[in-house]
């Protein structure tokens, strides 16, 4: 996931900096939810501040929703379930780019 997050968000500069917004089906609390919160601490360390991750533990989208809230652009970061791709694929219109794991910058 942090190949394509990157991916996603190369050309961002100091004058972009940004809070980008992870959706996360889990609750907060332990062993996924702290995980979140990690890797949101560690976004901002190796991004020298320049991005920031706001994590939305099961508020902003649940598992079903997020591919496609990530492709419309509700969040930048989702943590997806492969088995639930396809449900979530046939409530949506062909070619939406679901398997974004992070919208792109700007």
């Amino acid at each position: 996931m942090a190949t394509v997050l990157g991916a996603g968000l190369i050309g961002v500069s100091a004058a972009q900096a940004r809070e980008l917004r992870y959706a996360m089906g889990f609750p907060p609390g332990p062993d996924l939810g702290v995980a979140g919160k990690k890797y949101a601490e560690r976004v901002e360390e190796l991004t020298d501040g320049e991005l920031s991750v706001k994590v939305y533990a099961l508020s902003l989208l649940n598992f079903v929703e997020t591919p496609i809230g990530v492709s419309d652009g509700m969040a930048d970061i989702g943590y997806v379930l492969t088995p639930l791709l396809s449900t979530a694929v046939s409530k949506h219109e062909p070619g939406c780019g679901i398997l974004h794991a992070a919208a792109p910058a700007g």
